[in-house]
């Protein structure tokens, strides 16, 4: 009886209707996967040290308790009079009380935080929990501050081009930019080789703040070399070492930045882009203002494809810890490229839970410095593992496999 009963009426009913065994864990040896924290210190021990049972019925289980959880001895809504709340600038965390929500600061009519304490800098629905969108070329999205963050790959090209403004062809000459490991960024350049990467290319030129015509960005860089931008930058002048201003009109092309030289000694690293009305922000966060103030209103932000790749085929290798994606390189965009760290980051700061989807492929190595890594962030909300981002899409092949193994 009681809420705890309901609850677990609620989970035995989730995982009836889905007619999946709650042993039937496919992976490649047909074995459950267990994971166990070391992390002894963390605030994470209670859910690291519970045995970990991922199937395709995971999204249902999790859902379900959220639900359970939500729905038992939920205190009375508080109420707000203020317009701000009416107006989603933030939401009531007390009576008459709005905290802001990401985005959003006491202009909008709204509290930045709680007198005395540690609150995040806005507010959410502990009810809700929303996915974070996909970000990067072709994608239409935003998600951090400075645009190589978003950006695409580095692609091999001639090191001197006749016109900036025009995308060279092929893009890629096929020639190997060598990079390092850790940071992604270019070691060394062949003769006549420039590394290139594209930001917003494929995105409608909807990623400038400004509405539309043209407006001033940075583009700064650490190490000796030279960087250049095209296509909708225009170079207009430098006004400090390693320091160029553009002038950008946003199309569909998107931003080029190259790399055209490197000193082997002191390599190029480190490449911010930002508005130039950004530039002072970009110092103390992180994030994009326009995504934060659209996540801020989930408890819970599901990962999804962010952090879990699909394997390239059905017998894939098992990934060792090494092979998991970190904050220090260089992009962040495209599946399986997010950062655990980073998705801590983003879930603190909208005062959420985080929902990280781990590759199929995933070994027990993997997924342990995964959740070590949540807890060394730290991650203040609590942490959701999902097997795969999504294990029974038809359109899926190689992870519809390892559904069906």
């Amino acid at each position: 009886g009681g809420a705890r009963g309901a609850r677990a009426r609620l989970l035995r009913r989730a995982l009836a209707g889905a007619r999946v065994p709650i042993d039937g864990v496919p992976n490649l040896a047909q074995r459950r996967w267990r994971h166990r924290a070391r992390a002894a210190a963390s605030p994470l021990v209670p859910m690291a040290r519970s045995v970990l049972r991922v199937d395709v019925a995971v999204r249902l289980v999790v859902l379900a308790a959220l639900v359970g959880a939500a729905a038992a001895g939920a205190p009375p809504a508080p109420t707000c009079v203020s317009p701000a709340c009416d107006a989603e600038h933030g939401a009531c965390v007390a009576d008459d009380v709005c905290l802001c929500h990401a985005g959003f600061d006491p202009a909008d009519g709204c509290v930045s935080a709680l007198a005395g304490g540690d609150a995040p800098p806005n507010a959410h629905n502990a009810r809700a929990g929303g996915e974070v969108p996909a970000f990067g070329p072709g994608t239409g999205g935003r998600l951090f501050l400075n645009a190589m963050r978003e950006a695409a790959p580095w692609a091999s090209q001639p090191a001197a081009l006749d016109d900036l403004a025009v995308a060279p062809s092929p893009w890629d000459d096929g020639r190997d930019v060598a990079v390092d490991a850790v940071t992604g960024y270019p070691t060394a350049l062949e003769a006549d080789q420039a590394a290139a990467t594209v930001v917003f290319a494929g995105q409608g030129g909807r990623y400038d703040d400004d509405g539309g015509g043209s407006s001033s960005w940075v583009l700064t860089w650490e190490g000796q070399g030279n960087v250049t931008a095209g296509l909708d930058a225009v170079m207009a002048g430098s006004d400090g070492p390693n320091r160029e201003l553009l002038t950008v009109t946003p199309t569909d092309a998107g931003i080029m930045v190259r790399i055209e030289a490197t000193d082997v000694n002191d390599t190029v690293t480190n490449v911010v882009l930002v508005r130039a009305a950004d530039e002072a922000t970009h110092a103390g966060r992180t994030f994009h203002p326009r995504a934060l103030a659209h996540l801020a209103r989930f408890g819970v932000l599901r990962f999804g494809a962010l952090t879990a790749a699909e394997p390239a085929a059905d017998d894939a290798a098992p990934l060792a810890a090494a092979d998991r994606p970190t904050a220090a390189y260089f992009t962040q965009a495209g599946e399986g490229r997010l950062s655990v760290e980073l998705a801590a980051a983003l879930a603190n700061w909208v005062g959420a839970d985080a929902w990280l989807s781990v590759p199929v492929a995933a070994s027990d190595e993997y997924v342990t410095a995964a959740v070590e890594a949540a807890a060394a962030a730290p991650l203040r909300g609590k942490l959701y593992l999902e097997y795969g981002a999504a294990t029974v899409t038809p359109a899926s092949s190689a992870s519809g496999g390892w559904a069906r193994a």
